[in-house]
């Protein structure tokens, strides 16, 4: 670099040098962190890649706590959803209801269809009594529960659809 006097500068030479080196640091230390390998802090014993840190946390690790996923809003381990699911009174009034519409017993489906929306104002007051965030009114506990709802409503139209036609003829 010229300086007023037209000298080089050797300063600016060194000082472009080191930016050059450092150009794009952030990032290579940033991709090291994601392959640096850390410890789950629920002590299930993985030794977990940085990437993939936040996802074992929420969905694998089986000393997480986790919501339950049929939309009953009880709390439990990662590792007893699967015994959970069995009993899960949520997941139980679903299946009554899907099972109901495929017999076409509108009695029985009106009463486990209520079961669930029963059970849903149960989880609502039990996620506020753990003071965790309450979902709106027209919302689910879970993903999960509030898409089997919305399949159950559609095939309960085309049931009464189909029952309305069969009484007009």
């Amino acid at each position: 670099q010229v300086l007023g006097s037209g000298r080089f500068s050797p300063a600016a030479g060194v000082a472009s040098a080191r930016a050059a080196m450092f150009e794009g640091l952030d990032e290579r230390l940033g991709a090291a962190y994601l392959l640096k390998p850390r410890f789950c802090p629920f002590r299930c014993g993985a030794e977990v890649p940085g990437k993939n840190y936040e996802y074992h946390l929420a969905e694998e690790c089986p000393n997480r706590k986790a919501l339950c996923p049929e939309g009953c809003g009880d709390r439990m381990l990662g590792s007893l959803i699967e015994e959970h699911r069995i009993v899960c009174p949520m997941g139980i009034f679903l299946s009554r209801a899907e099972v109901a519409i495929r017999e076409s017993s509108m009695r029985e489906f009106r009463l486990a269809y209520d079961g669930a929306f029963a059970e849903r104002e149960r989880a609502r007051a039990r996620m506020r009594a753990r003071g965790e965030e309450d979902f709106r009114r027209d919302w689910w506990p879970s993903r999960r529960a509030g898409i089997r709802v919305k399949a159950i409503e559609a095939e309960c139209r085309q049931l009464v659809q189909r029952s309305r036609r069969r009484a007009v003829e």
